[in-house]
């Protein structure tokens, strides 16, 4: 599956209401920190890392960005070759290296 069909899918179940920035960028924010704060409790509260809480919150972070994407009018996959370019950019050294060595595998 593609960003952008994961963006359509996921704009099935963005009801009028949830399409602002309050909501996306609040609701982006709540998720991501859900997901922050079971990684600080395995790492500094002795918890077990809850992967299987993680992976359901990197869900809802992935439909806020998809839906506030669409509001801003930009798609999934154009967010991640634009990001790329930029990893790419700022670190061209490590991009290059393990560019190498993947291509070996």
């Amino acid at each position: 599956m593609t960003g952008n069909e994961y963006q359509q899918l996921a704009l099935k179940t963005a009801e009028e209401k949830c399409r602002n920035l309050n909501n996306l960028g609040l609701g982006l924010m709540g998720e991501s920190g859900k997901e922050g704060d079971a990684i600080k409790k395995h790492l500094w509260q002795n918890e077990p890392l809850d992967k299987k809480y993680i992976i359901h919150k990197l869900g809802a972070v992935l439909w806020y960005m998809a839906v506030l994407a669409d509001v801003l009018g930009v798609q999934l996959d154009d967010i991640f070759k634009n990001n790329i370019k930029e990893i790419k950019a700022e670190y061209p050294k490590l991009w290059e290296q393990n560019s190498k060595s993947n291509s070996q595998m």
